[in-house]
């Protein structure tokens, strides 16, 4: 089970405040004071002795003239080849016995090719996918067209 915390005394404050004002760093106010560091600058913040700011800067201050501003680079453009665009048949569409949206399985292409009065509406294109799209290779084929225009 956990010791409950040390009380601070006026003498521990008064300790803490002349270590900082001397400019120990808190492991060393800890140990003098018989407590964790965390507890020392906890109590410092608490107190006021460190205005809110850690007890030593992070970084030492810039001593000389500022620094030039940062120069934009700018990249020069990128020759694209022109590609031709794939010659796409468009399947034939397949009848009233297709995979709807409830029959659809996985990794089946869910492009529709139809729309019928069944339960969703639509009739998929049903052909096997490769997994990494949704589609058939036809039809991957036909949906980057499509986005391009």
């Amino acid at each position: 089970m956990r010791e409950p915390a040390k009380q601070w005394a006026a003498e521990d404050d008064q300790l803490l405040s002349d270590l900082i004002a001397a400019g120990a760093p808190f492991s060393i106010a800890a140990d003098k004071l018989g407590r964790t560091r965390n507890s020392c600058i906890g109590r410092a913040h608490r107190l006021g002795l460190t205005g809110g700011m850690n007890s030593r800067p992070r970084t030492a201050p810039r001593i000389g003239p500022p620094r030039p501003a940062m120069r934009l680079r700018v990249a020069e453009p990128a020759i694209v080849e022109r590609l031709e665009e794939p010659v796409v048949e468009d399947p034939p569409h397949v009848g009233i016995d297709g995979p709807t949206v409830v029959s659809i399985g996985f990794r089946q292409c869910r492009w529709p090719v139809a729309e019928a009065p069944v339960i969703g509406g639509h009739i998929f294109c049903g052909k096997a996918t490769s997994g990494a799209s949704s589609y058939c290779c036809k039809h991957a084929q036909m949906s980057i067209r499509y986005v391009r225009q």
